[in-house]
């Protein structure tokens, strides 16, 4: 027998035969109306894209198509996945790949997703707002399934809506009220305004099969970019430790952090042979890629990661560290020493002597960062309750190198992207940002600590770790401007916000309803609602709903209790089993 598939209204689950034949009418009516439609619409955008782009943009209005019908007819937690891969594993020509020294085979699909159409927006712009329409109309109709709420924990609904009210509102303020410019604050408000969008919208799936395919989808991604950094650096030899040479872009700094806090938070929650044998062969290339992107940022997110998802592992896997740390600190000592001291490029000792840089380098970069963290300061000391708003530059009050020769917005968006928001927005525009972080962060610490799923633990870690990585990113590379680090950090809050639905209903109790409810014929389920005896009712009413009732070819089948739903059953009333199992014999 198969069990009667759970979430389905009970109107749509009983209804008759003539019901369903006349609903499916329409929907066929509607799909041949639609297609109808869509047909000339894309013959005519094909020829349009054919003329004014050449023979390379025949195929982009097919693609982008297929792009739409998949977000809208697909389950949300497969496109959604499929869209952050497709994203993530392409560069952002904004992000200069490989300081536009090197090309690589994906860059024209980059430059399609995400430079700007005449109307100043992006193809990416538009694939993540069309997932947050549908991940709100899910969350609006599906509010209650067999009585549990599909919806994510209010305080996170709130916290995304104050974070995108206050994004709208310090646009109104420094472009209406303090007079800014319009055209520099849409660059700064852009990725800002999608992050808690995208969190909200992966709230509206399935928790663990959402968690399971971001996963997939960020591996993917990084494997693509991890060979892509190995091919530009080793193969064709781009890599260079000197300062500021790079090989693909700043910001897979988080995508590859990412990747290692997957590997590390499943291993460290599983303890199974297979999660270890993938941390082992499968952060070997990430780490590869991360030397030869040459970002110290990368080595410092990695660190605080990991030291994280230690400090929070069980009390056996602690002291599993401590017994081996007590017997290699001698060799620890010296490998922090010889590293903080080594100014080479030796990989053995680079992700130590990366980490000593941070606050011991004296190079144009560090001192550039410095001056630029001055002026931000001394632009907030200025303004620093409600700040200038939207459309505004940083004062600068001590000069830098001039960079305005290649990068002319250097003082809308500047390096320290959290200092920049706050020296732009003000204390109160800030907090009500940055309440968001503070939420997904408490509801995935909390899930790390209460759930019995492993994998919803490890998902805890993660969504953690990666938040500490998106604030040291937004401290040092422009991380609060960029996509992938959006991408990324929208993922992990999401997926908070969904652990935080999923963990509170671990303790309530399991949702059941009467067998009888399951009968499609209206005749018969009102026949059998009348005569079933009290105390048998009693358990029908205990027994789950995805073991209650199958429905079989037959008529009598339909009634079959299924008895191994009953076996593990314990509650105040599993002494009247055998009082079901009797009305069962009664029945067949």
């Amino acid at each position: 027998m198969t069990s009667p598939v759970v979430g389905r209204s009970p109107q749509r689950r009983h209804a008759t035969y003539s019901e369903r034949v006349r609903d499916a009418g329409r929907r066929n009516i509607f799909k041949a109306g639609a297609i109808r439609l869509a047909l000339p619409m894309l013959l005519l955008a094909t020829v349009l894209a054919t003329l004014l782009g050449g023979p390379a943009f025949t195929v982009v209005p097919t693609a982008l198509s297929l792009l739409v019908w998949a977000a809208i007819v697909l389950p949300l937690e497969t496109v959604l996945p499929a869209i952050a891969l497709l994203l993530l594993g392409v560069n952002n020509p904004s992000g200069v790949p490989a300081n536009g020294e090197a090309d690589w085979i994906l860059n024209p699909i980059g430059e399609l997703l995400y430079t700007n159409l005449p109307i100043k927006v992006a193809i990416a712009d538009l694939l993540i707002v069309l997932l947050v329409f549908r991940a709100v109309a899910i969350l609006l109709i599906s509010e209650r399934v067999n009585g549990r709420s599909t919806r994510p924990p209010r305080p996170f609904v709130q916290a995304c809506v104050a974070a995108t009210m206050a994004i709208v509102a310090l646009e109104f303020w420094g472009v209406f009220v303090n007079e800014g410019n319009f055209q520099q604050s849409l660059w700064q408000l852009r990725v800002p305004l999608l992050l808690p969008s995208l969190a909200l919208a992966v709230t509206a799936g399935p928790t663990d099969v959402m968690f399971r395919r971001i996963r997939y989808a960020v591996f993917a991604a990084g494997s693509i970019k991890a060979f892509e950094a190995i091919w530009i650096g080793y193969v064709r030899g781009y890599a260079s430790s000197e300062t500021g040479a790079y090989v693909t872009t700043h910001s897979d700094t988080v995508l590859w952090s990412t990747c290692i806090f997957f590997l590390l938070a499943m291993w460290f929650e599983t303890r199974k042979k297979r999660d270890l044998l993938l941390l082992i062969f499968l952060s070997v290339p990430i780490f590869v890629a991360i030397v030869a992107n040459n970002r110290r940022v990368a080595w410092v997110a990695v660190f605080a990661g990991t030291f994280f998802i230690v400090s929070i592992a069980h009390r056996g896997v602690k002291r599993q560290i401590a017994r081996y740390i007590s017997f290699t600190w001698p060799l620890l000592v010296v490998y922090v020493v010889i590293g903080f001291s080594s100014k080479s490029a030796n990989p053995v000792f680079l992700p130590v002597s990366k980490i000593a840089s941070v606050t011991t380098a004296k190079d144009t970069s560090a001192d550039t960062r410095d001056i630029e963290n001055y002026n931000l300061l001394i632009t907030v000391r200025s303004k620093p309750v409600l700040g200038y708003g939207f459309g505004h530059e940083y004062n600068e009050f001590v000069k830098a190198y001039d960079i305005s020769k290649s990068f002319e917005q250097y003082r809308y968006l500047p390096h320290n992207s959290f200092l920049g928001f706050w020296a732009f927005n003000g204390l109160f525009g800030s907090a009500l940002y940055f309440v968001l972080p503070v939420v997904a962060v408490f509801y995935a610490t909390s899930a790390r600590r209460n759930s019995a799923v492993p994998g919803r633990r490890a998902a805890g870690a993660w969504s953690v770790c990666v938040t500490i990585t998106y604030f040291f990113q937004a401290w040092a590379d422009v991380g609060m401007q960029d996509w992938t680090t959006m991408i990324c950090t929208g993922l992990a809050y999401g997926m908070a916000g969904s652990l935080g639905r999923a963990v509170a209903e671990e303790a309530l109790p399991p949702v059941v309803q009467p067998v009888y409810e399951y009968v499609e014929d209206d005749e018969l389920r009102s026949e059998l609602r009348q005569d079933v005896r009290p105390a048998v009712h009693g358990v029908y009413e205990l027994v789950p709903a995805l073991g209650a009732l199958g429905s079989a070819d037959t008529t009598e089948d339909r009634f079959l209790l299924n008895e191994t739903a009953l076996q593990p059953m314990a509650s105040p009333t599993a002494h009247r089993v055998p009082e079901a199992l009797e009305f069962r014999k009664t029945i067949e």
